[in-house]
């Protein structure tokens, strides 16, 4: 009967020994999906985080010491929000960017493409930009002096920056060679220009 007794004891001790492995492993996997679930919730809250940064203004600012002269030039910058699209040798998206830079002699206007050609005549090129929901504003353009066909500054430049600082979103309309007439829209809301 001794014999029974104390058998049954180490069976109960046994078998409470593995109940208490059981519960601890449970109550480290419960632990392993808490902290998983903090991970997520935490890669999730950055993605809200980031596409929150991808909604804030794109303008991008800089500045750089013009060593000729050792004054500061100034440069605002935006990109269009759709990629153009021309045909070979041209093909696989041009992205169109619209700087505003001030240097020594004053402010510029510069419309560029990074792959395409404008087209530009001797007699001199223009540009349609339309600013909100208002009618589009002609404006006059000039050749880059290197003589990149994939530039034009835009003239009146005060006056292109006193409407930029108003506007939320402009449409600039212009020629390229050997495919017409196209469109390049950007979001320009919260410009600001202090040169």
């Amino acid at each position: 009967m001794k014999k029974f007794t104390f058998l049954a004891l180490i069976l109960f001790a046994f078998s409470c020994d593995s109940n208490d492995k059981a519960i601890s492993s449970n109550s480290d996997s419960t632990k392993t999906d808490t902290s998983t679930s903090k991970k997520l919730e935490s890669k999730s809250d950055s993605s809200v985080s980031e596409s929150q940064d991808s909604e804030k203004p794109k303008w991008e600012y800089s500045e750089k010491e013009d060593k000729m002269t050792n004054k500061t030039n100034y440069y605002a910058s935006i990109d269009a929000n759709e990629l153009l699209d021309f045909p070979f040798p041209y093909d696989g998206g041009s992205t169109a960017t619209l700087t505003i830079r001030k240097t020594s002699t004053g402010n510029e206007s510069i419309l560029q493409v990074s792959k395409g050609q404008f087209i530009s005549d001797v007699e001199g090129t223009e540009v349609k930009i339309k600013f909100d929901s208002e009618q589009p504003i002609t404006f006059n353009c000039s050749s880059s002096s290197d003589g990149s066909s994939n530039v034009l500054f835009i003239n009146s430049t005060n006056k292109l920056i006193k409407k930029l600082k108003t506007a939320k979103k402009i449409i600039i309309q212009a020629e390229f060679y050997e495919s017409g007439s196209k469109e390049m829209e950007f979001d320009v809301t919260d410009f600001t220009w202090a040169h």
